[in-house]
């Protein structure tokens, strides 16, 4: 299964933060549970470069750390502790 619905921006984030929260990291979470229990093999969650925050210059990778201070990217890296 992937996921990719919710909430795709900083501004939507800002505009709605307990939306942004309910469809970026409550119910992906959530999801994610209901796959697991019906024996889903794969649950890929998909995120974007906001997780990484904001940079100049520099480039990344999904091996850089991921530490985002902007509402969207941490909705984000909520579900990706799971």
């Amino acid at each position: 299964m992937i996921f990719l619905g919710g909430l795709s921006n900083d501004p939507m984030a800002d505009f709605s933060p307990s939306l942004n929260f309910i469809y970026n990291a409550a119910s992906p979470a959530y999801l994610s549970y209901i796959a697991k229990r019906a024996k889903l093999k794969k649950f890929i969650y998909a995120g974007s470069c906001s997780v990484y925050g904001y940079t100049v210059d520099q480039l990344y990778n999904e091996e850089s750390p991921a530490i985002s201070s902007y509402p969207y990217g941490i909705s984000k890296l909520q579900e990706k502790k799971l």
